[in-house]
């Protein structure tokens, strides 16, 4: 006897719901992430932008991601009691640079948990966790490509904290010449009494932005930063983060090295909304092109 359309239909819907049942069951049962934040980062970040990124994150790793908030004052002792209450055998723990003490306690009674820490100097051999820092000369190297797309024929400004190193302008003037970009670009301090902004057709901002940004200036930014993009300037056409929250999954998912640090890209947002449809698909289509996993 032939099998009704309708019998099919409840055999598959059924066969649906148990896979989607057991999915869950697997995502809530595998051990999740924690993410050491505090108040001031939540801020600056956006709370819209982080829950967004937490759902990201943990689609992508099929985990949870359990923020542990602590204050900005707290000890090394009370992160790592934070960090030990919000679950007690989690995957893998990210502490920001600031926290690192606390991350130093943490492993001292958990050494079999993986740790990652954000920033700071490079590792030293004792060191429990694994450090996890950008890569600043190839972030450099690419804002260079980038500024020379969106320059024209103007020149590039590059404004940083203090004085840039030697290494670093090197790969940023490696980056404009492989898009054919022939002058060289001006570095200064973020407090350089600088006026010469009308011959410029791109600032790159790797420190302190706010003295430039206030000068409202139309001039298209390329800005190394955490806050939210949607909260700067519109004249800011492209944002490198290197936060612990953006480069979570690819921290969690690099193997870690028996000696030095886990090294990865920025990542780099366009702003679409700020540019023109023909600019935002050749900076969309370029960035998708030559930065890494994206």
């Amino acid at each position: 006897m032939p099998v009704s359309k309708r019998k099919i239909f409840f055999v598959l819907c059924f066969l649906f719901f148990a896979l989607l049942i057991g999915l869950v069951a697997v995502y809530m049962t595998r051990p999740p992430v924690l993410i050491v934040t505090d108040n001031s980062f939540h801020q600056l970040y956006g709370s819209q932008r982080l829950l967004q990124l937490r759902n990201r994150i943990s689609m992508q790793l099929f985990r949870r991601v359990i923020p542990v908030y602590v204050a900005e004052s707290a000890g090394a002792d009370l992160v790592a009691i934070a960090v030990a209450e919000a679950f007690e055998l989690p995957w893998a723990i990210i502490f920001p640079f600031r926290y690192q003490e606390g991350a130093r306690i943490f492993m001292e009674n958990h050494p079999e948990l993986r740790v990652l820490v954000f920033g700071g100097p490079k590792s030293e051999n004792e060191e429990l966790f694994t450090r996890v820092r950008t890569d600043t000369a190839g972030d450099f190297y690419r804002a260079g490509l980038c500024a020379a797309l969106l320059a024209g024929d103007k020149g590039v400004l590059f404004i940083s904290d203090g004085i840039l190193a030697d290494e670093y302008r090197d790969v940023f003037r490696a980056g404009l010449l492989e898009r054919g970009f022939l002058d060289d670009p001006v570095f200064i301090s973020a407090t350089a009494n600088y006026t010469a902004y009308d011959a410029k057709g791109c600032v790159v901002i790797a420190g302190p932005a706010v003295r430039f940004l206030e000068l409202d200036l139309d001039i298209p930014v390329i800005l190394f930063s955490w806050a939210d993009p949607k909260l700067s300037p519109d004249i800011v056409k492209l944002v490198f983060n290197d936060s612990p929250w953006a480069l979570a999954v690819n921290a969690f998912r690099a193997e870690a090295p028996e000696e030095g640090d886990i090294i990865l890209d920025s990542i780099p947002v366009v702003l679409g909304d700020r540019l023109g449809r023909d600019d935002f698909r050749m900076i969309r289509n370029f960035v998708k092109a030559n930065f890494q996993n994206n």
